[in-house]
């Protein structure tokens, strides 16, 4: 399963857990051993041995359900339910082996750091509040005789008549701990993803730089940079007084009969001022940038998005749409509404290729170079090579006079560039095009 960030760590750490259980339940029945045979401790076995059944119990199941999961909110839930069940377990074990007394309440500890790295920073300081809650729960319950204590004579002779003080100590000194360790692992891990963050980064870009790039690609790059700053001054210019036309012109419809001529050309001109508007706003895109909406996506999801904000339009264009998706989710960090955008506007040129009907091909795989690859073939007419070369530049259009503005790849090719990635098309006469868009999966 190809899984970046979130998911893999936290997958990986589920099944770490898992692991660990499996050891520690053995180490259980081991020690239940001893202690019954060979140390003649006052403590209750059947209690011991059933707690042990359950912990391997709902471990195997734990693992069942992990092998099926693949969302990051299964994966969370999983893990949150397998911290608290291992919390009370440990409490279940204390009680019938000593409760407070036992020197194992230091696995309180230990998992409470186990929390602070697989969870968030809000679930693992409320199951640290659970197990505290637990502890005082059993502490509370054996002193007022509500649960019976299993003594197991380890409390120092220093404690003398006071063994309830002492007890109250060590609780206050174990919750205490459990606070300042879950603290520090917090600030740690959330230190440590923000280093991961900062060289994913770092990784994005280089993998930019380390994809093969020809040189005609290279150039181009450096020339739709140059038109990118000169498009946003224009943009900002230009979209402030076409709001001014606009206002005005629907004011003067609101006015004028629509059985007056002037009606009609009113209509024309505000058209005319919605669509200048469309031009500048897909500017305004293509001058964007920034790290602003990146999130873990599914590549897959994100590629059904884009194909069902277009299906209707395919299908009135008898576009048949075929996909190509990977069994299990494919994971990137990506600006998930600037791909589909990106997405809907290749699938569209693809369609408006097809005059007659065609097939849509759309595919979603991990690439090399720690890239996720999506796909888009049609089979139209294709592009000539003397054109193939042009596509990107900004209102250049292969499409016939009033179908299109001829921004579509050009706004396209700067998504892909803001996220560091390739776009490629090739196209044959009569044959289709192919669209391959490459993302780093940093």
């Amino acid at each position: 399963m190809k899984t970046l960030g979130d998911v893999h760590e936290l997958r990986d750490g589920i099944r770490w857990l898992i692991r660990l259980r499996m050891v520690a339940t053995l180490g259980v029945v081991i020690a239940a051993f001893v202690a019954d045979r060979q140390l003649k401790m006052n403590l209750y076995y059947p209690g011991l041995y059933a707690t042990a059944f359950f912990l391997q119990a709902y471990n195997i199941a734990f693992g069942v359900v992990l092998h099926n999961s693949k969302q990051i909110k299964t994966l969370r839930a999983l893990a949150n339910g397998q911290i608290f069940l291992d919390f009370l377990s440990l409490t279940v074990l204390l009680h019938f082996s000593g409760g407070i007394e036992n020197p194992f309440t230091l696995y309180f500890i230990f998992h409470a750091i186990i929390s602070a790295i697989l969870l968030t920073r809000w679930e693992a300081v409320l199951q640290t509040a659970l197990a505290s809650v637990m502890i005082v729960l059993l502490f509370l319950g054996e002193q007022h005789g509500i649960l019976h204590h299993w003594d197991l004579g380890l409390l120092p002779e220093t404690a003398g008549a006071q063994p309830a003080l002492f007890a109250v100590s060590k609780l206050l000194v174990l919750i205490s701990t459990l606070v300042l360790a879950l603290y520090m692992t917090i600030s740690i891990s959330e230190r440590s993803r923000r280093k991961n963050e900062e060289l994913s980064s770092i990784r994005e870009r280089l993998t930019r730089h380390e994809l093969p790039r020809g040189e005609e690609e290279i150039l181009r790059e450096e020339k739709l940079t140059s038109l990118g700053k000169i498009a946003a001054g224009i943009a900002h210019e230009i979209n402030n007084p076409l709001t001014v036309i606009l206002t005005n012109v629907e004011l003067m419809l609101e006015d004028v009969d629509s059985k007056n001529p002037l009606h009609e050309s009113l209509h024309i001109v505000r058209d005319e001022v919605i669509r200048c508007r469309n031009i500048i706003s897909q500017l305004l895109t293509f001058a964007g940038g920034g790290e602003a909406g990146r999130k873990l996506c599914d590549a897959g999801a994100v590629m059904k998005r884009a194909a069902t904000l277009i299906q209707n339009y395919a299908a009135l264009n008898q576009v048949r749409i075929n996909f190509n998706l990977p069994p299990e989710p494919v994971h990137c960090r990506v600006n998930e509404n600037q791909i589909v955008q990106l997405l809907f506007n290749v699938m569209l040129n693809g369609i408006q290729a097809m005059r007659k009907g065609g097939v849509l091909n759309l595919g979603v795989g991990p690439g090399k170079d720690h890239c996720v690859k999506f796909t888009v073939e049609d089979s139209g007419h294709g592009i000539p090579k003397s054109m193939l070369a042009r596509v990107f530049e900004p209102f250049f259009s292969t499409k016939k006079s009033g179908e299109g503005t001829g921004l579509g790849l050009f706004v396209c090719h700067r998504i892909v560039e803001l996220h560091h990635g390739v776009i490629n098309v090739e196209s044959e006469e009569n044959k289709g095009t192919r669209v391959t868009i490459r993302l780093s999966c940093a």
